[in-house]
């Protein structure tokens, strides 16, 4: 379960962070959001994410498939690392 940690910058300006995911709310509107890259750990490599093209990269280069191939089963079995490469070496 990820921690979830809310910092209250400013009268109408919040930052929250989920894991390793931070947003910076103004109001009710979301205006930012960043991977926060030094926050790695088992959880983080355990993790794949369909949006960051250098992990969709990564991941073809290792299953040895194309980039499209891997985007497409990040988004058929989830961010789960181990149940993508699976399904990739089934491909």
């Amino acid at each position: 379960m990820d921690v979830v940690t809310v910092v209250i910058v400013s009268f109408g300006i919040a930052i929250i962070s989920v894991g390793s995911l931070w947003y910076v709310l103004k109001g009710t509107e979301e205006i930012e959001m960043a991977d926060d890259k030094s926050k790695v750990g088992e959880q983080d490599r355990s993790r794949v994410s369909a949006e960051e093209d250098y992990e969709v990269q990564y991941v073809a280069k290792e299953a040895g498939i194309s980039v499209e191939m891997a985007r497409e089963l990040i988004k058929q079995y989830g961010p789960d690392r181990h149940k993508v490469m699976e399904a990739a070496k089934r491909s």
